[in-house]
């Protein structure tokens, strides 16, 4: 498994980043898991998540996975489009669950205790919520991300 930590991301202690050994139970050379987990610059996960890194998880530039309990799947009966993408300075609430092929936008935030189970990567700046979630709000702005679009705007990199 691949481990990337991009400069000052901060990974929270508790938490748990794996790939499990039944992939190594069966010839899997060849099988198309991605096997990595990426976390990119200036993002930041808290304690006490559970990251499934066997279909290939990609967490964007400044994104929190905040609060506690949310889990990432990247497998499953079936399943084929397994990667998991969280976009660029986004904020996951706790008890999220991401299943496998699930994709989220930049800017969004995901309320608490919300079911991602598709791909939703083509809305940002929004607020996705519920089981499963959906887009309750499009052109999302929560308090104090003003600051933030102004420094994605002027190509510099800062938390709102």
């Amino acid at each position: 498994m691949s481990v990337v930590l991009g400069n000052n991301a901060v990974l929270g202690g508790g938490n748990r980043v794996e790939c499990g050994s039944w992939y190594a139970e069966f010839d899997s050379a060849n099988a198309p898991y991605a096997r990595e987990f990426v976390l990119g610059e200036k993002a930041m996960i808290t304690s006490g998540h559970y990251f499934d890194a066997v279909g290939g998880i990609r967490i964007g530039e400044g994104s929190w996975i905040a609060g506690r309990g949310s889990q990432f799947w990247t497998h499953g009966l079936g399943v084929e489009d397994r990667s998991i993408g969280v976009g660029r300075y986004c904020y996951i609430g706790s008890a999220v669950r991401f299943a496998p092929g699930a994709r989220i936008g930049n800017l969004v935030v995901v309320s608490l205790g919300s079911v991602v189970s598709h791909d939703m990567s083509p809305h940002d700046q929004a607020l996705i919520a519920g089981v499963p979630a959906v887009v309750v709000r499009d052109d999302y702005r929560p308090a104090g991300w003003a600051a933030l679009e102004r420094a994605l705007d002027d190509g510099a990199i800062a938390y709102g």
